[in-house]
């Protein structure tokens, strides 16, 4: 009885399944990079949402005030809504001593998933957080010793609470571009800052708008409601404005609702 011969595969034919595997994966892996960039926008939003809605709550209980942001050590207090840990280090910051980890109680929901700092921790072991606070919400007029009001916010609707942060972490000391959860847009046409406040200027880490979710960033707002906004959204342009000149023609993120906020000072 004779032996059957098992026919194996020629050259050619290996080389034709291979180039098939190569074509179905250059189809199929951008269509699953999309799928996980719409995953972290989704779980992003998510999160900026519960923040921004523990902002309210916050209010709700702590007569209609708003938590605050400390932008160095000297100033940090219990209703900071994240804690700075080092008054070298701004970006040395703790969620879980915030005054708002009460109603989130979850340090996953400071972090955007699609962060490339998004698992590092602070120096004093710490979480990061991808977010940050509008600092025109906070009172400069009375050099932070009082919180803004909630009912003070003249247009919540079109006020940003919260905002993305650039992944970028600068090295300690003092200066600006912190990861600190403060964010001052520092609009001429509203600028009531006490003087010598300059470096409180937090274009998100180093003047970079973040840009984790597909060219935009998740933007949160007094009234409660979060929404998905492209960068060409958030930065209009104007004549003369380069990454160097900010001031001239460009308007940095977020001065348009900053304005309606801070006419409401009392």
């Amino acid at each position: 009885m004779s032996k059957v011969r098992r026919r194996g595969f020629t050259l050619i034919e290996l080389l034709v399944v291979i180039a098939i595997i190569a074509i179905l994966a250059g189809i199929l892996f951008p269509v699953f990079a999309k799928a996980r960039e719409k995953a972290y926008t989704v779980d992003c939003l998510s999160n900026v949402k519960q923040l921004g809605m523990s902002f309210v709550m916050y209010a709700s209980d702590w007569n209609n005030k708003l938590p605050t942001a400390a932008i160095k050590g000297s100033f940090r207090r219990d209703s900071d809504w994240v804690k700075i840990m080092s008054d070298s280090d701004q970006a040395d910051i703790s969620v879980g001593r915030g005054s708002l980890f009460q109603y989130v109680k979850s340090e996953e929901a400071y972090v955007c998933k699609n962060a490339v700092d998004a698992q590092e921790k602070g120096p004093s072991g710490g979480t990061r957080t991808s977010y940050t606070m509008n600092g025109n919400l906070m009172n400069w007029r009375d050099s932070y010793t009082k919180s803004l009001k909630l009912s003070r916010v003249k247009y919540p609707a079109n006020t940003f609470l919260l905002i993305e942060e650039h992944d970028e972490l600068p090295a300690s000391g003092s200066g600006t571009g912190y990861n600190d959860g403060f964010y001052y847009a520092p609009d001429p046409r509203a600028d009531h800052r006490p003087s010598g406040w300059g470096f409180a200027c937090d274009y998100p880490a180093g003047k970079n708008e973040s840009e984790r979710h597909n060219g935009g960033a998740i933007v949160a707002y007094v009234d409660g409601h979060s929404k998905w906004h492209t960068y060409q959204d958030l930065v209009p342009f104007g004549p003369g404005a380069s990454e160097s000149s900010p001031n001239s023609g460009k308007l940095f993120p977020y001065y348009h609702p900053v304005r309606s906020a801070i006419e409401s000072y009392p």
